[in-house]
């Protein structure tokens, strides 16, 4: 009887074994997630903040990202593949070798390490506080078409780099200045997304700044601006006539950074004042509507241009290799004809003794840069007639 009991005991014990056993084997396996990389790669010192984009798998909703054990509150999780965060600029003051963590709702994390690089190795051309600003546009909507970035600033020379997310852009140096760079994103680049425009001066010190690109907008309903008349303004200043489509009774017109006062509106046609006084400089004028959509296009501000000679055409405009012009002269004279870029400065001039009548020019502007130019055409008497040009 006593060897019956401790037989069933021993049963008993071996079947408990065996069923702690297999519920151990079958018990899930929780999976970690994993990060397969990041962009950008590292971060620099001297940003305002950094859109970083981590991909990777297994992220769940509601996952928590620690930057050097700070935890980030400008988080976005799309999917369970991709986390984009927002890195403030005050975590990446000095040069060092960061920890990133994502951390999942289950207490599943992973972590890696990011460098942050010195942005600024001071060089004797260089003052290595020097900053920038994007002045225009602050931000644009997608729209698979190159735009030009106008970026203010100091210090600038022709051995300045610009780059878009990381791919260096061209500016016109013939358009630049030691304050102020015309940066011109291509096409391919003017997709939706978040994006860093970063600057390096000669001597070595760079900085960056955050631009955005947002879907693109109905076109159907956004402003177009098809004509300005005149193209330019005078140092008085004075009204400018902007013809267009789809303009809001409510729309509101900057030139640069200063917003114009409206005489009349309609919807293909505003009149703006032009303050008095301005530089000598090309500026972007934009129409935005209050939907936020916005047209932009390029107004001068020449030296005075008075008693316009009348029936004068260009063609092609806008030109790649040679440009035409034809106009009809009452009296016999000195023609100049003046082709600058929109600092003002000269970059083409020609001079042509003519009789009355027909008189036609071909200027060769292949080797010029491309861009926006103004060419001006005076008969030394008074007569001075402007017209923008668009080289490509």
């Amino acid at each position: 009887m006593r060897f019956t009991r401790l037989l069933f005991c021993a049963l008993f014990s071996c079947a408990s074994f065996v069923s702690l056993h297999a519920q151990s084997m079958t018990t899930a396996t929780v999976l970690r997630p994993y990060i397969t990389s990041i962009f950008p790669q590292s971060l620099l010192t001297g940003a305002d903040s950094t859109v970083l984009t981590i991909n990777g798998k297994r992220f769940q909703r509601g996952a928590a990202v620690y930057f050097n054990a700070r935890k980030l509150t400008n988080v976005r999780i799309d999917g369970d593949s991709v986390i984009v965060v927002v890195i403030p600029g005050e975590l990446t003051v000095n040069a060092d070798v960061a920890v990133l963590l994502v951390e999942n709702p289950d207490e599943t994390k992973i972590g890696m390490r990011v460098r942050i690089f010195d942005a600024c190795f001071p060089g004797p051309a260089i003052d290595v506080f020097a900053d920038f600003a994007i002045a225009q546009p602050i931000t644009t909507n997608a729209t698979m078409q190159a735009f030009t970035l106008r970026i203010a600033g100091a210090g600038f020379s022709l051995k300045t780099r610009v780059e878009f997310n990381g791919v260096p852009i061209r500016f016109d140096p013939r358009s630049t200045n030691a304050t102020f760079l015309l940066a011109e994103v291509p096409a391919y680049l003017n997709v939706p997304g978040s994006y860093f425009v970063r600057v390096q001066w000669e001597g070595g010190c760079a900085k960056i700044k955050p631009f955005t690109i947002l879907p693109a907008l109905d076109t159907l309903t956004a402003p177009v601006v098809t004509r300005i008349s005149p193209p330019y303004f005078l140092p008085s200043g004075g009204n400018v006539i902007i013809v267009g489509l789809n303009f809001s009774s409510q729309a509101t017109v900057r030139l640069g950074n200063t917003t114009l006062a409206i005489v009349s509106i309609s919807s293909d046609r505003i009149a703006v004042i032009i303050p008095p006084n301005l530089p000598l400089n090309g500026y972007l004028l934009s129409v935005t509507n209050p939907s936020g959509q916005s047209a932009v296009t390029t107004i001068f501000n020449p030296i005075g241009v008075s008693n316009l000679i009348s029936a004068t055409t260009i063609s092609p405009n806008p030109v790649t290799t040679a440009l035409t012009l034809e106009t009809t002269l009452d009296r016999a004279t000195t023609l100049t004809l003046t082709l600058r870029n929109i600092l003002g400065e000269a970059v083409l001039q020609e001079h042509h003794t003519i009789a009355s009548g027909r008189f036609t020019a071909t200027l060769d502007v292949s080797t010029l840069a491309n861009g926006v130019y103004l060419l001006e055409m005076s008969d030394g008497a008074g007569g001075r007639w402007v017209q923008k040009v668009v080289k490509y």
